[in-house]
C-alpha cells in the first residue's frame, strides 16, 4: 500500500495490514491516519510517452525517446524514498501508544528542561518558560492542563518585578534543594497525558541523580503551551500517586532488639551509622558542636581547655547528641589498635553519658577492661538507646530509666549482687523509719 502525507505530500510504502493505523510522517511529523493515499501495488504506473513517435522519424530521434522514456520509469521509481519505505512496524495500537511515550516530541521537550536544569544552563531555561503564563499561574494556581487565560497583569509589572520574578523561578529550577525535581532528578520514563493545538501534558517518572540526594523515585507533571513553532512551560510540580496520598501509618517500626550476651547480660542494641543534625539546630550551632567534638578528640587538648569543651557540649544538650554517635560510629568502624583512636573513642562514649545519662557495656580497647563482644555491642547499645529514647529525649532527668538499663547490662552474678545490696539498702531504711513501714 502507497500512503501519502496530507500535509507536505510526502509518500512512503506501508503494509496492507497497517491500514487505518495513526502514522506519523518523516518529512513533516504531521500525524495522521494510513489511507491508500497514493494508490496500491506498482511504481506508479509510467508507461512512456510513445504517442508523440511519428513513423518514419531517423534512428536518432527514436533513440531520443527511447532515453526518455527510461529516465521517465527511473523518476517514477525515485518517489518512494528508501528512508520512507516503512511508517508503521508495530500494529495500530502500539503506534499510538508510542507517538505519547518516552521518544515523543513532547516527552523529549520536557526531557531537555531536566538537562538545562543538572547543567545549570539558566539561559535555555528561560527560553523554555512562558512567563506570563507562568506569572499568572503563580497568583492563582490553575486547575487542569489549560493554561490561564488572562496574563494581562504580567504585562503590568515592573522591569524589577519581572527580573525578581524570573530570577527566583530559574534559582529553584537548578538550585541545590534535594527536592529540586528538575535540576537533581533525571528522567527515566515519561508519558503525554493530553494533548491539543496549543497545549499540553506530561508526566515524567524521575529518579535521582547521587545518592546523596535521596532514594526511590519521584513524578513531575509539567504544563506546556505552544509559542509559535515551541512549546513552553507554563507549570510543573511533583506528581503524588494514589499509595503516596494514603495515609501514613503511625506505628513506628522498632528499629531495636534485644540481645543476650555470652556472659548473660541483656542489652538493647540498634543497628550503629552516621546520623543527621536534627532540623531544628541551627547552622551556626551546627558549625559550634563541631568544633567543640573536635577539640574532645583533640588528645594535645590541655586538660583545663579540654574540661571547657566537656562543659560547653553538655551546655549544647540535645543538639550534640547526633554528632557525636556519628563521632562514635566513624572511630568504630576504623578500629581501635591505635591507643589514640582507643582514647578518643572513650572520650566521645564517656560525654554521651554526661548528656544523656545512659550507661552501657562499651570499653574501647581490651586494656581498659574491655572484650571485643562488650566493646561491639557497646557501640550498637548506644544506637539502640538513639532509637528508642532520642525523640523523647529533653535533658539528663531519666533516673529511673537510667537505673533500668543499668540493670539489663548485668551480668546474672553482677544483677543478683546488686538486687542483694538493693534488698539490704531497703532493710535499712526500714530500720531507721520504723513509723514509716507501719504506713
Amino acid at each position: 500500500m502507497i500512503i501519502q502525507c496530507p500535509a507536505c505530500g510526502a509518500r512512503a510504502k506501508l503494509p496492507d495490514s497497517k491500514e487505518g493505523a495513526k502514522v506519523r510522517c518523516v518529512e513533516c511529523e504531521r500525524v495522521y491516519v494510513a489511507g491508500i493515499g497514493g494508490g496500491r501495488g506498482g511504481s506508479g504506473g509510467a508507461t512512456g510517452n510513445n504517442t508523440g513517435v511519428m513513423i518514419g522519424i531517423g534512428a536518432v530521434v527514436v533513440g531520443l525517446v527511447l532515453v526518455l522514456f527510461i529516465k521517465s520509469r527511473q523518476r517514477d521509481a525515485d518517489v518512494l524514498p528508501t528512508t520512507n519505505e516503512v511508517i508503521a512496524e508495530a500494529p495500530a495500537k502500539d503506534t499510538v501508544d508510542d507517538l505519547n511515550g518516552w521518544d515523543s516530541k513532547l516527552v523529549k521537550r520536557t526531557r531537555e528542561f531536566h538537562k538545562f536544569g543538572f547543567a545549570s544552563e539558566q539561559f535555555d531555561l528561560q527560553n523554555s518558560i512562558a512567563w506570563p503564563q507562568a506569572w499568572a499561574n503563580s497568583q492563582s494556581p490553575v486547575e487542569g492542563g489549560t493554561p490561564p487565560a488572562d496574563v494581562s497583569a504580567y504585562d503590568q509589572l515592573s522591569t524589577e518585578e519581572v527580573d525578581a520574578f524570573r530570577a527566583s523561578t530559574l534559582d529553584a529550577l537548578v538550585g541545590v534543594d534535594k527536592d529540586n525535581l528538575v535540576g537533581n532528578w533525571k528522567p527515566f520514563n515519561g508519558s503525554v497525558l493530553a494533548e491539543t493545538d496549543k497545549s499540553a501534558v506530561v508526566r515524567l517518572d524521575l529518579e535521582p541523580r547521587t545518592e546523596e540526594i535521596g532514594t526511590g523515585t519521584r513524578a513531575i507533571t509539567w504544563k506546556l503551551i505552544k509559542d509559535g513553532a515551541q512549546w513552553k512551560a507554563w507549570s510543573w510540580g511533583r506528581y503524588l500517586s494514589a499509595d503516596e496520598l494514603k495515609p501514613k501509618s503511625t506505628k513506628r517500626q522498632k528499629n531495636y532488639e534485644k540481645k543476650t550476651l555470652s556472659d548473660g547480660s541483656q542489652v538493647i542494641e540498634g543497628e550503629p551509622g552516621p546520623l543527621p543534625y536534627m532540623d531544628s539546630t541551627s547552622t551556626d550551632q551546627r558549625k559550634k558542636i563541631d568544633g567543640l567534638i573536635a577539640s574532645l578528640v583533640d588528645l594535645e587538648l590541655p586538660a583545663r581547655k579540654l574540661t571547657k569543651v566537656k562543659e560547653d557540649l553538655v551546655a549544647c544538650g540535645k543538639d550534640a547528641i547526633p554528632p557525636l554517635l556519628t563521632k562514635f560510629y566513624e572511630l568504630n568502624k576504623a578500629g581501635f589498635e591505635d591507643m589514640d583512636q582507643a582514647i578518643a573513642a572513650q572520650l566521645v562514649h564517656s560525654m554521651l553519658g554526661d548528656i544523656t545519662g545512659y550507661v552501657t557495656t562499651f570499653s574501647a580497647h581490651e586494656a581498659l577492661g574491655a572484650s571485643e563482644e562488650r566493646r561491639e555491642s557497646g557501640v550498637r547499645q548506644w544506637f539502640g538507646w538513639y532509637n528508642r529514647k532520642f525523640q523523647k529525649f529533653e535533658g539528663r532527668d531519666e533516673e529511673a530509666d537510667a537505673l533500668e538499663e543499668t540493670l539489663e547490662i548485668l551480668s546474672p552474678a553482677e544483677r543478683k549482687q546488686y538486687e542483694k545490696m538493693l534488698r539490704q539498702l531497703e532493710a535499712d531504711n526500714a530500720n531507721k523509719n520504723p513509723h514509716k513501714k507501719n504506713d
